[in-house]
């Protein structure tokens, strides 16, 4: 036998399969008979009837301890956000295990750092043990987790738990990390005087489950500890292992160095055999012999490398064992591969998967109904058949909500073009019938589960009117019931189905929008922000005209962010001219909103006439205008304006977005817009009196070749001065130390521009204006070379 990192028990070789069977069946047959003797007839019957029987602690109310969690990163997409968000939520409020495991294992290897942090924040929640479960549980069953040092100061925090199960599991949870990465940290803990000795003793049921010698001595020496609490459950750890430790600390020494003396392998074999006799009368070795048959699957498992087909073969028997561990340790490969490639299982696979859709053990079927939201659909069997034949005869309530989910997933799954499968009109209309029945429940969570199917069924094609009306009646009936009830969250929920059953994409929006129209325009004043928020988007399919009128004179009151925001998308959508006033006030401050104000401003000036535009150029233009534009906007403004000015204005408008580029440092722009002006300027007057900022604006660009030109023209016509307005220009362009454009390639170009008959003074100044640039170059500071 070989030790394989830190995982007790583990056989790393494998000479056959046929080994791997006789350790198998020896186990089973070992397992039955302890199962038989330590639980007794109670347990047998339990696990027949697929109830488990267990002592629950205390822990904690899993609706609980939503605070501690960092703040949504600005920086996330909406898509990314709402996902993580679900997955938190359902990680800390769901009442059913394996969907928390579930949530756990998404948000474990999503690769926003965000779904990290929650993650390592839940850890901390004292006050929500199902939650901290889940997460250890998600990180025990898979093997392939990304940057999991990440966890080991938050597991070891956890080690202070007064929940046994929590203590246990973490214990469980630090094997899948090297004992060199996280022995020398519960060797800190356990021997730390100063910690209550149920955090200690916590860290001495890791330590007893890690196999490795360092850990071992660890144990011996605690035997001698001062506080008898700590001393005595490392003996009890000690002896479980098969260890005899001893009468006093003298015989532990001797037995310290004769740890030291060996190899790990060897005390493994050693205490193998002595475990083998003590298997009998230690009913708690059960879980032990558990853990050591899935380290054995897992090992052959892992043996088989990257062949699905063979993989697939190889879980198809462990799918159909009669163990449940065995059957989930299977349910868990199978969804390993599916969420690792994203890709369809083996088709192999999927009989023995349909088949524990029945499987007698509720946790099974969860587990099953789980994988199958991953799958979806498969490549040869049509799910919703045995999901609802199961359904039929299930009588669990947990269970039958997660399938009539599940049904809802499948069969809408069926109208994607890549589907294998497509739902039967009959089976549609049956799931819609289970799915209504459940919507008028008073039971939430089944009239939450039946919207969001009736959801899915209905926003596809295949009913008739008379069909569709029917159950968007039993909606808005489902819905005034509720409103009766404003604290309910179903309330919120039966309004986000009847916004979805409205959007664009919905084949029956026509019908959704007539029948939910009345309840979209009531919910704008509601007191819920999110129902506010969901009304606004439900009346912006129906007519968001409608929708802005109600709301634009509450904008200033609202105190939601979000409702505020979709409010000014209406402006954007659907305002005109009557709604820049308020508009305009959201555009004095510096946020997003004001940002988002100013968008929806412009598209109503696109639209508006010119009268309108005059208006509110007198507002914003001016200097002294209260809403300080900056440059930019009151270009864009500008050019709105220039495009709906009659011709004979539009000059005026060129010249205010050229002289306003200018400053802005927009210097393209600038240039085209002089370039209109000069070159429709009518007289020599008129191009002289905008040359100087054509000029400045070329000269920053810097575009050589229309600098020469303009300064060529300008020469010939007007002649050469010192004082000229044009060879101040240039001057100051030069002399501009905040000028990183290439300078040189415009005095080549000024060089270049040859006068008739010659000006003496021309030549002086281009000299100077080199002498200048020289001198610059020679005055910069040497460039210091890096060291390597």
């Amino acid at each position: 036998m070989k030790s394989s990192g830190n995982k007790h028990f583990r056989i790393s070789i494998l000479t056959a399969s046929g080994g791997l069977k006789v350790i198998l069946m020896s186990l089973q047959r070992v397992f039955i008979f302890m199962m038989i003797l330590a639980l007794g007839c109670r347990s047998v019957s339990a696990e027949r009837s697929g109830e488990r029987v267990t002592t629950e602690p205390d822990r904690g109310n899993p609706t609980e301890a939503v605070t501690n969690i960092s703040a949504v990163p600005e920086n996330i997409s909406d898509m990314e956000k709402e996902q993580i968000e679900l997955n938190r939520t359902m990680l800390l409020t769901y009442s059913d295990e394996a969907m928390r495991i579930n949530a756990a294992s998404l948000l474990l290897f999503n690769q926003n750092p965000y779904a990290r942090q929650v993650l390592i924040d839940t850890l901390g929640l004292t006050n929500n043990s199902l939650a901290r479960i889940a997460i250890c549980n998600a990180l025990i069953q898979r093997t392939d987790i990304p940057d999991k040092s990440d966890f080991i100061e938050p597991l070891l925090n956890i080690f202070s738990t007064k929940v046994d199960d929590e203590a246990k599991l973490v214990a469980d949870t630090m094997l899948i990390y090297p004992y060199s990465e996280i022995g020398p940290r519960l060797d800190k803990i356990v021997t730390d005087q100063e910690q209550p000795a149920k955090t200690r003793i916590n860290v001495i049921a890791a330590l007893k489950k890690v196999w490795e010698k360092n850990a071992i001595i660890r144990l011996y020496r605690l035997v001698d500890d001062n506080n008898k609490e700590v001393a005595t459950e490392a003996g009890k750890a000690l002896n479980s292992l098969g260890f005899q430790i001893g009468t006093n600390s003298l015989e532990r020494g001797k037995i310290i160095s004769d740890i030291q003396n060996k190899e790990i392998v060897e005390l493994q074999k050693e205490l193998l055999i002595k475990q083998d006799e003590q298997i009998t009368k230690q009913k708690d070795n059960v879980e032990t012999l558990r853990k050591f048959t899935l380290s054995v699957l897992e090992d052959a498992y892992t043996s088989i490398g990257v062949d699905d087909i063979s993989k697939g073969k190889f879980l198809k028997k462990y799918l159909e064992d009669s163990r449940t561990w065995v059957k989930s340790w299977g349910l868990e490969k199978v969804r390993g591969m599916r969420m690792a490639a994203n890709t369809s299982i083996p088709p192999e696979l999927e009989p023995a998967i349909i088949k524990l859709i029945s499987d007698p053990i509720k946790e099974i079927r969860l587990t099953t109904i789980g994988l199958i939201g991953l799958m979806q659909t498969m490549q040869t069997v049509d799910l919703a058949a045995p999901l609802l034949a199961q359904f039929d005869i299930e009588k669990d309530d947990q269970v039958k909500i997660e399938l009539l989910d599940i049904l809802g997933i499948v069969c809408s799954a069926t109208h994607k073009p890549d589907s294998k499968t497509k739902i039967t009109l009959d089976t549609k209309q049956r799931i819609l019938g289970y799915a209504s029945v459940f919507l008028l429940q008073d039971d939430n969570t089944k009239a939450k589960v039946g919207a969001k199917v009736m959801r899915k069924l209905l926003e596809k094609d295949g009913l008739q009117e008379q069909e569709v009306q029917k159950y968007l009646t039993q909606i808005s009936d489902r819905y005034i019931k509720k409103n009766e009830d404003p604290n309910s969250t179903l309330k919120s929920e039966l309004l986000d189905t009847m916004v979805g059953l409205s959007a664009d994409k919905s084949m029956i929006r026509q019908y959704a929008r007539e029948t939910f129209r009345t309840y979209f325009e009531g919910a704008l004043v509601d007191n819920s922000d999110r129902i506010r928020s969901t009304a606004i988007d439900g009346l912006g399919y129906v007519n968001k005209a409608s929708a802005l009128e109600i709301l634009r004179n509450r904008v200033g009151e609202e105190q939601s962010e979000e409702v505020r925001s979709k409010i000014i998308d209406l402006a954007k959508d659907a305002g005109g001219s009557d709604d820049l006033n308020w508009l305009a006030e959201l555009i004095l401050g510096t946020n997003a909103e004001s940002k988002q104000a100013w968008i929806a401003m412009t598209k109503i000036f696109n639209s508006v006439e010119i009268e309108v535009l005059n208006d509110w150029e007198n507002r914003l233009i001016p200097k002294e205008s209260k809403y300080n534009l900056p440059e930019q906007k009151k270009i864009e403004f500008l050019k709105i304006v220039l495009t709906e000015t009659p011709t004979i204005n539009k000059p005026k408008y060129y010249e205010q977005i050229a002289d306003r580029s200018l400053i802005a440092g927009l210097y393209d722009q600038a240039v085209n817009n002089f370039t209109y002006l000069y070159d429709a300027a009518q007289s020599r007057e008129e191009k002289d009196r905008i040359l100087p900022n054509y000029l400045d604006a070329c000269l920053r660009v810097p575009n050589e070749e229309l600098v020469k030109k303009l300064v060529q023209e300008y020469l010939t016509t007007k002649g050469f001065s010192t004082d000229s307005v044009v060879i101040q220009t240039i001057e100051n362009y030069f002399k501009d130390a905040s000028v990183t454009t290439d300078k040189q390639a415009v005095l080549k170009s000024l060089s270049g521009i040859k006068l008739a008959p010659p000006k003496p003074g021309w030549n002086s100044k281009i000299q100077q204006w080199t002498d200048l640039l020289n001198k610059h170059e020679t005055e910069k500071p040497p460039v210091p070379i890096e060291t390597l």
